[in-house]
């Protein structure tokens, strides 16, 4: 017993001496434990400033894309496209500043990040995204959306193959007019009555915050489409208070271009209650909103198939046409993302357009001309298949989408694994991240002489025109372009038709200064000035 308290009484006096040591009781202590932590935390720094360094220079020497033409930065650090796509002046967008600085400098093929080629070549983007191309979405950008088990978001060729077969039919363009035409008009026509009722309550003429009503239009026309239910939000007391999904789809537009450099924050985010993402993302609500509506849509038409009350003839809306060949947890996720696309982009590009015949009164008395011509009464109903047998008015819309710039951020892919890749005149090691877009091909000066210049007379050139249809890719083209560009190219002749041979469209003085100013963080959204514009209703 006495060994066994003397142990212990050793082990406690040890104990104290150690601790007192750590105290500072003994300086010579203090100065021993001191020289490992700097010589390791000294090692640590030296160790990975060396790491840096050889990465550096093997990025910039040795990597497959070393004799790539580039800057220097780009080719050393992703942080170059970073600063140029989120921190640069929004005068000088990141597509922009690649088309009028790198391309220019470097050419057709440029290394805008250690791992990836930025390709602004016209055949090069059409043997990239043509039918039947092995070239897959990248990894890297894709995945961040969470919706891997969707056409959009789906990598795989085969998966995306099969999807499509399904999908793509629905989407045709005999099936959505006869489907949904009358719903387009029918909403085009509220619209109207909205902005008359503003241009009557201020003497005939007034200042028309455009960016809601048109956003409103499209919401009600596509959720009728894809779930056959309806926002009501043309009928809303307060058109210009933006209905959520509306505001949430411009916030999600804003930060798209994060999913490139932080992929990793729409999982989380997705992973967080709804309740504690409300106070951490209030805009975030809208998507749920949107998710809500399908869902519950999907399952009111499987309680009324199986309670007989379900009639295929009156519902023909996307989800109800998908539940035929898909299950309903993978309908509402199709619903979802078809939803979330066709609002933003077409609103904008619906937008877009209208700025254009603003800016360009004798193109817009031109369209309306030949619009007056067509359907002299201006209460007549339009028909889609009409209206594109109207020369002029199609020029306009081929240029109102070339000059749209809805999506002109990247598209990036990765080449086929099994076989060489050629691209302008260069071999593409495999593993290159292969980026392009429709800003480059839409404003290559080849193709499209001024191209900063709204000229609808360069689709009215009988056979050269015609040469340039395969390049006006405002949807992407080949098996991966929007499955939903006829239900968009519908609501966009439907709506640009029902306010030019309604209304006398003009810019206020503060568009006239400044045009039409907009960032792209991949999708455009709108800078500058409020989306108003002059109307007064045309006197006939």
């Amino acid at each position: 017993m006495a060994w066994f308290n003397n142990t212990t009484n050793d082990t406690v006096a040890y104990l104290q001496r150690k601790l007192a040591s750590l105290r500072g009781d003994s300086a010579n202590s203090i100065e021993t434990l001191q020289l490992p932590t700097a010589k390791i935390l000294f090692t640590a720094v030296a160790a990975f400033f060396i790491h840096r360094v050889a990465i550096v220079i093997y990025r910039l020497y040795f990597h497959p894309l070393s004799s790539f033409p580039g800057p220097k930065l780009a080719a050393a650090t992703s942080l170059y496209q970073l600063y140029y796509e989120v921190f640069a002046p929004e005068t000088t967008p990141w597509p922009e500043y690649q088309r009028s600085v790198l391309h220019s400098k470097y050419g057709p093929t440029v290394r805008v990040r250690p791992d990836a080629l930025h390709i602004a070549d016209p055949e090069a983007y059409r043997k990239i995204h043509r039918s039947g191309a092995k070239f897959t979405k990248a990894k890297y950008f894709y995945k961040s959306f969470s919706t891997e088990y969707s056409l959009f978001g789906t990598m795989d060729l085969e998966f995306h193959r099969k999807r499509r077969n399904i999908i793509s039919p629905l989407f045709a363009k005999n099936e959505i007019v006869a489907n949904h035409e009358v719903v387009a008009k029918e909403k085009a026509a509220l619209m109207n009555g909205r902005i008359s009722d503003m241009v009557k309550s201020e003497g005939g003429k007034a200042r028309v915050h455009m960016k809601p009503v048109i956003a409103a239009c499209v919401l009600d026309i596509s959720t009728d489409v894809i779930f056959k239910g309806s926002y009501d939000t043309l009928k809303a007391q307060d058109i210009m208070e933006s209905h959520i999904v509306s505001t949430s789809m411009d916030v999600i537009a804003e930060a798209a271009i994060m999913n490139r450099h932080i992929g990793w924050i729409v999982p989380i985010m997705l992973s967080i209650p709804d309740r504690l993402m409300d106070w951490i993302f209030p805009p975030g609500r809208g998507q749920r909103v949107m998710r809500a509506s399908v869902r519950e849509n999907v399952n009111k038409i499987i309680k009324d198939k199986e309670t007989g009350k379900f009639d295929a003839t009156k519902n023909r809306s996307i989800t109800a046409q998908m539940l035929e060949y898909l299950d309903p947890d993978t309908v509402v996720e199709e619903g979802f993302t078809m939803l979330g696309a066709a609002i933003h982009t077409t609103a904008w590009s619906i937008l877009r357009h209208i700025y254009h015949l603003a800016a360009n009164p004798l193109v817009q008395q031109k369209v309306y001309q030949e619009l007056k011509e067509a359907y002299p009464d201006k209460n007549s109903s339009m028909s889609n298949n009409k209206l594109e047998t109207l020369p002029y008015f199609v020029a306009v819309m081929k240029e109102g989408n070339r000059l749209a710039h809805a999506i002109p951020g990247s598209i990036p892919r990765e080449p086929p694994t099994d076989e060489e890749t050629e691209l302008c005149g260069r071999y593409i090691p495999h593993g290159t991240i292969l980026e392009s877009d429709n800003y480059h091909i839409h404003m290559h000066e080849t193709l499209f002489p001024n191209p900063e210049a709204f000229d609808p007379e360069r689709w009215l050139q009988g056979e050269k025109s015609a040469k340039l249809d395969k390049y006006l890719i405002p949807f992407n083209m080949g098996n991966m372009m929007c499955v939903g560009y006829t239900l968009a190219q519908l609501n966009m002749n439907m709506i640009i038709a029902a306010l030019v041979r309604e209304f006398e469209i003009g810019l206020t003085p503060e568009m006239e200064k400044e045009g039409f100013l907009f960032a792209i963080p991949w999708i455009a959204v709108k800078r500058g000035a409020k989306s108003e514009f002059i109307c007064r209703e045309r006197v006939e």
